[in-house]
């Protein structure tokens, strides 16, 4: 269950926490103000409820893919109190390290969350952006692949569908192998 849908609910916390079958919320802000980024998180119990946890982080949106890796370490030692080896060195090894890239590919997971023809076209905008910023960044090709595909599925005629089709193989290839390499996906 998406839980995008609660973003600006109104609904008390009790409700929602029923709703997606858990016992504790994580809410937080982001703002950012030219090149800084202030983000408060917190964990809270629902029943009874409570303030397990909250931190506040101020960092240049240059340092936004450590500050990622930060919060989910911290939210994770909040929530289990430890954490494997492997799902530490999991999130503490980035897809990318060019914040330009990270932006440009979480502005166009952004847009397509909508799945629609216009929301693929400007995603694939954004995950091309990201793929010249960093040639290597396998999520990057991911959305890319995803958005072509989902402008195809708009297509009705033959030859655009072939034509976009070849621009498809040629990337799958080269996203397979980075995906497979570098995010560790079985083919």
């Amino acid at each position: 269950m998406s839980v995008l849908r609660y973003k600006q609910s109104k609904l008390p916390l009790s409700q929602i926490a029923q709703e997606l079958n858990v016992d504790a919320i994580i809410e937080g802000t982001v703002l950012r103000s030219g090149d800084k980024l202030r983000v408060t998180v917190q964990l809270i119990r629902v029943s009874p409820e409570a303030h397990l946890w909250s931190e506040r982080y101020e960092r240049d949106v240059s340092n936004v893919i450590p500050l990622e890796k930060d919060l989910a370490l911290a939210i994770a030692h909040a929530i289990t109190g430890h954490l494997p080896t492997a799902e530490e060195t999991a999130i503490s090894n980035p897809k990318t390290t060019n914040p330009k890239a990270y932006e440009a590919y979480l502005r166009g997971r952004d847009l397509w969350k909508d799945r629609t023809q216009k929301a693929a076209a400007g995603a694939g905008a954004y995950f091309e952006e990201a793929v010249r910023e960093d040639p290597n960044f396998a999520l990057a090709f991911s959305g890319l692949l995803h958005s072509e595909l989902g402008k195809l599925g708009q297509c009705s005629a033959g030859f655009e569908v072939r034509a976009k089709s070849g621009r498809i193989r040629s990337r799958t290839g080269r996203s397979a192998c980075i995906i497979r390499d570098r995010v560790g996906v079985p083919m």
